[in-house]
């Protein structure tokens, strides 16, 4: 039940980005971050033309560049 419940915060922030992709540049060139509401998780996202694609969800005790 909890699994199920941070998947569904997850996919939900994943949506908001859809309507309006704010977040910050990202750590790799060509990236955004956006932190997930009240989860330790970061969407790391790119946006090509009218698409959002989501590159990984990272959870921010992850040592990552």
């Amino acid at each position: 039940m909890a699994a199920d419940n941070v998947a569904r915060r997850i996919i939900s922030a994943a949506e908001r980005l859809t309507k309006i992709s704010t977040g910050r540049p990202g750590r790799q060139a060509g990236t955004y971050e956006k932190l997930v509401p009240r989860l330790p998780y970061v969407l790391v996202y790119e946006i090509n033309e009218s698409t959002v694609s989501i590159l990984r969800v990272i959870h921010t005790a992850r040592d990552w560049p």
